[in-house]
């Protein structure tokens, strides 16, 4: 297997020419990244093939970097919840909003790469049934107790279902790892029915926090993370495949130790400056709305 198996001569987003920006260097080597300069989008190139990063997330899994433990229990994940919200935070968010820009509850729901089942959770709250996709299997059991339904444990390139079968498609914190974007978005706007609701969210390669890091951004961490996306080329990404913006979010947050760690006699004052970043739209995260025409 080669981790630097497949170099791109277009930039898949917008097909323009990626010139090289930076160079990033993580355990497995040392990783070029190149930028289209025409729509922003930054990405590792050349790239591990999906054999590899097969491989790869078998051995280590998907890493959040603000959860570096795995939960036993569905009590154990709501205690940390309840300490410090995060996941119960974006899985409301994401539903709450998917639901106002569809007009009406229920339907089915697709969470690709589902992790504990947070998000599926309030899906199923909200009148959804849910279909989970998750391959790393330390979460499958919280996420079947949570969710009452157990994670498939297979690839979104592997996943069939008719055209037309969901009206709520999840992608939180996986399109950075996914090997080939567009073929992750195409396919996710076949699968979902007109008026259905797609929900990306990804780090934000335009954050103030990017810019200020450049390429030690902690994001930037292939083959894990292979993909950076600034709001306006994530958005024209959807749009490439028939997909419409309804609405963006900028969310940044952090946990109390990090902000220690990060921010240092700042970090008392992080709420209100994360509230700031992400009001000037320079924030650590984006979630991009898109809507299926009818």
């Amino acid at each position: 297997m080669d981790a630097h198996g497949i170099r791109l001569t277009a930039c898949p987003v917008c097909g323009g020419a990626p010139v090289a920006w930076r160079v990033r260097t993580t355990p497995q080597g040392e990783w070029p990244i190149v930028r289209c300069p025409d729509c922003g989008f930054a990405f590792a190139n050349p790239r591990p093939d999906l054999e590899y990063l097969s491989a790869f997330y078998a051995e280590h899994g998907l890493t959040d970097l603000e959860e570096a433990r795995p939960f036993a229990s569905v009590a154990e994940l709501w205690a940390r919840e309840n300490q410090f919200p995060n996941s119960s935070l974006d899985g409301r968010r994401m539903v709450d909003t998917a639901v106002r820009l569809r007009q009406g509850k229920g339907g089915t729901s697709l969470d690709v790469g589902s992790g504990w089942g947070v998000t599926s959770h309030f899906a199923r709250a909200a009148g959804f049934a849910p279909t989970m996709l998750e391959i790393n299997p330390t979460r499958l059991a919280v996420a079947t107790a949570l969710v009452g339904v157990a994670p498939s444990e297979q690839l979104f390139e592997d996943f069939a279902a008719p055209d037309g079968s969901y009206d709520l498609i999840v992608m939180s914190q996986v399109l950075e790892h996914a090997a080939d974007v567009g073929a992750w978005v195409e396919k996710a706007a076949h699968l979902l029915a007109p008026g259905g609701v797609l929900v990306v969210a990804v780090p934000n390669f335009a954050s103030i926090f990017r810019r200020l890091l450049g390429v030690a951004d902690p994001f930037i961490v292939p083959p894990e993370h292979l993909n950076f996306f600034s709001p306006s080329s994530l958005s024209h990404l959807l749009r490439r495949y028939g997909l419409d913006v309804a609405a963006r979010q900028w969310v940044s947050r952090l946990s109390p130790d990090a902000r220690r760690r990060r921010l240092g006699p700042l970090a008392p004052a992080g709420p209100l400056l994360f509230a700031l970043i992400d009001r000037l739209h320079l924030g650590m995260y984006i979630n991009i709305y898109a809507r299926k025409p009818r």
